[in-house]
């Protein structure tokens, strides 16, 4: 039986431990026509912010000065998808230093896709790596909704509801992600965890991953929890057992706890208009020291929306929760982050959205310290009052969040705590956002901060530093690592960087209270400008039969961000890898086109008559080898170079090991002198054909009546990147030979010679620009079965 830890809503100590202390505060994202708002932030060490809301994205830094603003569509226009883009999750890798942007794209079965996007160097003013993940990969009638998102140590989980055509909530998904593929920009690769059950075997409703609360990630899994949608007193705990690469499954537990009900609709003040509290599910949670903090909004004794915190403990799956409430006041729309001095400290910040009958919607923060059941809270501070009440949608019922989000950063072992939500504004809605810090550093310390007008930029860019520091500083101490100048002494000095790299930047700040010491690690990222690349491809064979494939590679410039391929007539006809492969089902000779960008631009390729796909008809055998005149144990290369298309082959080698294949260009060794006879047979749906080669291949010295077909062969240059490659040989009489040259599958690419050769000394040139890159064989024959092969290699740049 599960333990049976349900209790009722009690009233829980109010003033018991200081309130946080508001230290900076200013604008968020400027809201368009969306709702609702969909509030989300992360900070990173050295202070760079990203702000999300439903529609645009925003860096600032933690003087409010915005870098960077765009809508969705803009920031990843890289992936073509449209201007449907819609609920942001944004977090901070505390390990990687680095940031991870996702939004959802389209609102049905053949549209849906995850948004993805990882920054390349902590700072998100510079460049991305750019991703899109199919919402449905079952491929059944549903679409992905209400993304949460985590960090592992190795992965990135991103947990969602499947909706139906009409909207409903139809089942629960999870996609474990490989996280550091897509911070080194290469393919992704995931897991997708599909309809979900909780313990019970009930199906799983709204996962909510528990990042770290702490400067570490966890390891190797993650920890899940959910609730019942209407609430009720079954709460769901899950992990993963092990990262992506170690074939991880998902583990569900389950436990009783505090018995909820569904929360009411916030109401606002002198308005009629209610604010749409959705529905009683966990809206955020974090792991910490063994216990998962989380919380949502429930009904209470009063009628109120009260705010629903909860402990879940890992090791004993024992859940306790506490409600916040206040008559007349509704709370909704949770986040929580570490508040403590150390990591052992249990406190807790809880940012959330307040209304009420005589209040208008607005932003608050609480301190709330103590271990299980114990729930002591501080009086609320308000980051933001409601200047209006919300009155966007036609009806009385608006939406008021989906999300808030609170998030510490782990600078100079300070507690500082960052947090964003909505408030009601104009009649609609505004977003502010808000840095807490301790209550004694706020008092006893200088507390410095800084930023700078430029971070990512080109070399010998002029920056100019300013100090954030509050209560008057008297002086400053800079030192910029690899700066000219590399130290100053004035409060907001001017600096270059003449060198590629990353740099720090350190600050000594003093007043009457002392001095403290800032030092942003590799803060400065001085780069060559961002240029667009320049697309190029080959395929693997430019000639194949019908329902064959031919494999492309992109040759294109290493600052290439997204591929884009148009494949005629091709099955696909379009690909976003880098080297895809195509199959052919129709006879004839079709363009293939790849564009290529990044953040700077764009450039296509396009190549007519590229490949050619023939009709299959009775084969006719031949083939070659790389060498025809070896010393015993040397091995030999085999290539099919039969025509009509043969899908079955079967090769003899007399006196050579194997001495048999069924491979399209095997490699046999002779281990004995000798004459040796090579046979191959083809076949196909037309018929069959053999080709046999008596004496084709010599080991060793096998008679004095045998004279080379040449001498004093050179092939140059080899390898070769282009233009002109030049044969010089000798031979001693004259003779008719032919010059032929195949590819590395045997294919003829072109006759380069067939008539008579004279005695004594030659040369002739041919050119290898229209060459793609790849092996070839020179293929030189006479009337008399002579032959000799040389291998060529075409690398073009």
């Amino acid at each position: 039986a599960l333990p049976d830890h349900t209790n009722e809503i009690k009233s829980t100590p109010r003033s018991a431990v200081n309130p946080p202390t508001l230290n900076r505060s200013f604008r968020g994202n400027n809201r368009d026509q969306s709702v609702p708002m969909d509030n989300s932030m992360a900070v990173s060490r050295n202070g760079f912010i990203i702000s999300a809301i439903n529609t645009n994205v925003i860096f600032t830094n933690p003087a409010g000065i915005i870098t960077y603003e765009k809508a969705f569509s803009d920031f990843f226009t890289l992936l073509s998808l449209g201007t449907r883009m819609y609920d942001p999750r944004v977090i901070y890798d505390v390990e990687q230093n680095r940031f991870i942007f996702m939004c959802l794209n389209g609102s049905d079965p053949t549209s849906t896709h995850l948004c993805l996007a990882f920054s390349k160097t902590e700072d998100p003013n510079g460049e991305w790596h750019y991703y899109k993940v199919d919402g449905n990969p079952s491929g059944d009638n549903r679409w992905f909704d209400y993304p949460n998102v985590g960090v592992s140590k190795n992965d990135l989980y991103i947990a969602g509801l499947m909706r139906d055509i009409p909207g409903d909530w139809q089942y629960s998904v999870l996609y474990q992600i490989d996280k550091n593929a897509g911070f080194a920009g290469e393919d992704l690769t995931f897991k997708y965890y599909n309809e979900l059950k909780n313990a019970d075997n009930a199906p799983s409703f709204n996962l909510v991953p528990t990042p770290s609360a702490w400067d570490y990630l966890s390891d190797p899994g993650m920890y899940f929890v959910s609730n019942e949608a209407l609430g009720g007193d079954t709460y769901n705990l899950y992990y993963t057992t092990a990262s992506l690469n170690d074939n991880p499954s998902l583990i569900s537990l389950q436990t009783k706890g505090l018995a909820t009900q569904l929360a009411p609709d916030g109401r606002q003040k002198n308005n009629t208009n209610v604010l749409n509290t959705f529905d009683s599910r966990i809206w955020s949670a974090l792991y910490h020291n063994g216990t998962i903090h989380m919380g949502g909004h429930v009904n209470t004794p009063n009628g109120d929306v009260g705010l629903l915190y909860g402990r879940m403990d890992v090791a004993n799956v024992v859940f306790e929760a506490d409600v916040l409430t206040d008559a007349g006041l509704d709370y909704a729309f949770p986040s929580f982050s570490a508040y403590g001095k150390n990591e052992n400290d249990a406190e807790i910040l809880v940012n959330y959205l307040v209304s009420g009958v005589d209040l208008l919607p607005g932003q608050e923060q609480r301190a709330c310290h103590g271990l299980g059941a114990e729930f002591l809270w501080s009086d609320p501070v308000r980051l933001r009052d409601g200047a209006s009440a919300v009155n966007v949608l036609n009806d009385n019922n608006e939406r008021w969040g989906d999300y808030t989000t609170s998030c510490r950063r782990f600078i100079n072992n300070r507690v500082e705590t960052w947090v964003t939500g909505c408030f009601g504004e104009g009649g609609s809605y505004g977003t502010w956002l808000g840095q807490y810090v301790n209550e004694d550093e706020f008092e006893t310390k200088t507390m410095a901060e800084f930023v700078a007008d430029k971070t990512t930029v080109t070399k010998n860019t002029e920056i100019t530093f300013t100090d954030l520091t509050q209560k008057n500083p008297t002086a400053w101490s800079w030192t910029f690592e690899g700066g000219v100048p590399q130290t100053s002494n004035d409060q907001n000095p001017k600096v270059v960087f003449p060198t590629d790299g990353a740099y720090d930047v350190k600050l000594i700040v003093t007043n009457d209270l002392g001095s403290d010491t800032l030092t942003k690690i590799d803060f400065i990222h001085i780069q060559d400008p961002i240029t667009s690349p320049v697309a190029e491809f080959m395929v693997d064979i430019d000639t194949i039969f019908r329902n064959d494939t031919a494999r492309y590679t992109s040759l294109s410039s290493e600052n290439t961000i997204n591929h884009k391929w148009t494949f005629q007539s091709g099955s696909p006809m379009t690909s976003t890898l880098k080297n895809p492969i195509i199959r052919y089902n129709t006879a004839g000779s079709f363009v293939a086109s790849l564009t290529v960008s990044n953040i700077a631009g764009s450039n296509t390729k396009t190549k007519t008559k590229y490949i050619t796909v023939l009709n299959r008809s009775a084969p006719t055998a031949d083939f070659i080898a790389d060498k025809t005149i070896i010393m015993a144990g040397e091995p030999v290369t085999f290539a099919d170079a039969s025509t009509g298309g043969p899908r079955e082959r079967v090769w003899t080698f007399e006196g050579g090991s194997p001495s048999s294949s069924t491979q399209k260009n095997p490699v046999v060794i002779y281990n004995q002198d000798g004459l040796y006879e090579v046979s191959l047979q083809v076949t196909n749906e037309f018929g069959e054909n053999t080709a046999i080669k008596t004496g084709y291949i010599q080991v060793g010295q096998v008679g004095t009546n045998d004279v080379a077909l040449i001498s004093n062969a050179k092939l140059y240059p080899n390898p070769i990147s282009g233009g002109k490659i030049t044969m010089e040989f000798d031979t001693d009489k004259t003779q008719k030979m032919s010059f032929r040259l195949y590819d590395a599958q045997g294919k003829l690419v072109r006759v380069l010679y067939e008539d008579k050769v004279k005695a004594g000394y030659n040369v002739f040139s041919f050119n290898a620009d229209m060459l793609v890159n790849g092996s070839y064989f020179l293929n030189i024959s006479n009337n008399i079965g002579q032959v000799k092969t040389i291998t060529l290699l075409v690398n073009h740049p």
